[in-house]
């Protein structure tokens, strides 16, 4: 008896060990485009590949779908034109106004989210697929309209993320 009560707080022990040992995530959810806009946390930019300062276009363009990495297959699409030449990260978190650049607002948000050590998000393979949707509307049938990619990436960035395509 005496050995199976020892044996039950050693298990006890070690498990109560490895529970406090195991990292937990800050956040679950994602974070704002007006909370990545603000230079009080710029800070936190640090946390992902990415900086205020990087050319918009450029980034988005890594993220064109290649048919050699996607199981199922899908189509190559061109790079990524926004438009809006010139702009960086930061700009298209700060730009006011509706359709494509409340889009970008958002995009930008989850990308950041996306790839933040400290941030459970979805995977950058399914945010490239959102970001496909806007730039590509051929790539989902039927096809996503700024308006609809805006507001999946949103509910992204404020609540916790659902994985549906």
């Amino acid at each position: 008896m005496k050995k199976h009560r020892f044996l039950s707080i050693a298990l006890i022990t070690v498990l109560a060990l490895l529970i406090t040992s195991i990292p937990v995530l800050a956040s679950t959810g994602g974070l704002t485009p007006g909370y990545w806009k603000q230079s009080k946390h710029f800070d936190d930019w640090e946390l992902t590949p990415y900086a205020p300062t990087d050319d918009l276009d450029a980034v988005l363009s890594q993220f064109v779908l290649d048919a050699s990495t996607l199981v199922p297959p899908e189509p190559y699409y061109s790079p990524i034109d926004t438009g809006f030449t010139g702009i960086t990260l930061l700009d298209a978190l700060k730009q006011g106004g509706g359709g494509e650049k409340a889009m970008l607002r958002q995009m930008v948000a989850a990308l950041l989210n996306c790839t933040h050590t400290d941030i459970l998000m979805v995977t950058e393979q399914v945010l490239a697929r959102w970001i496909n949707y806007a730039y590509h509307p051929s790539s989902h049938d039927p096809p996503k309209s700024f308006e609809e990619v805006k507001d999946h990436l949103e509910g992204w960035n404020t609540e916790v993320p659902d994985f549906e395509l």
